[in-house]
């Protein structure tokens, strides 16, 4: 866990443990059909060099179109060991690197896809991992985000705020963030935004916002 901030590293230790048990545990979650579409487009519209931060167990290594030059990133080590039992599973070859997102030791205009899934409700620096997320991904390039976010519906929100706290406590997981505003305060210049499960997954498209003149 070198070179990985204090909050990064009980990050990776919190999955670490959960490693074993979590695609289980997100069963419900990931086999819900609307949360399946989502993934498939994702991964589909993915082109090129493409890193995927946040990669976790690989749920989508076998989603990505096979020309795709695949990097991934996660914090937990046991996450990554899973997600290269999947690789290989599916005759991936695909770098897998331990890695913070608030950090990606890449440099500028270096992909032309990024691709984060269920990630930035975990990240501390929110705003500084979407920066990151911008100044790795090539200004033709795509990044493409499927994340919870807070319901506009206040009596669903205010469910949100009460058990973030728990959330938090148990996965390090904030289920109450207003991950477009954050996305549009990093320099993510939006495309296009669908909701997937109600209103608290969205699916966010953009690129780099173009460099001032």
């Amino acid at each position: 866990m070198k070179n990985l901030s204090n909050n990064a590293k009980k990050i990776a230790a919190t999955y670490n443990r959960l490693a074993k048990t979590y695609d289980r545990m997100l069963g419900p979650l990931e086999n819900d059909a609307r949360i399946q579409e989502a993934r498939r487009y994702i991964c589909n519209s993915a082109k090129g060099n493409v890193l995927e931060v946040g990669i976790g167990t690989g749920i989508n290594i076998p989603l990505y179109p096979t020309d795709c030059n695949i990097t991934g990133i996660d914090l937990s080590e046991k996450m990554l060991e899973k997600a290269q039992i999947q690789a290989g599973k599916h005759h991936r070859n695909i770098e897998l690197i331990q890695a913070d997102v608030e950090n990606i030791p890449f440099p500028d205009d270096n992909f032309d896809t990024v691709i984060s899934t269920f990630t930035f409700c975990l990240v501390p620096n929110p705003v500084r991992g979407l920066n990151e997320l911008c100044r790795v991904c090539k200004s033709s390039g795509s990044i493409l985000l499927l994340e919870h976010v807070i319901s506009h519906k206040s009596i669903v929100a205010l469910l949100q705020n009460l058990f973030n706290p728990i959330t938090v406590a148990l996965l390090r997981d904030h289920i109450n963030r207003d991950t477009t505003s954050l996305a549009r305060n990093a320099g993510l210049q939006i495309l296009q935004e669908k909701l997937v499960l109600g209103d608290i997954v969205k699916l966010i498209e953009g690129r780099p916002k173009p460099a001032k003149a």
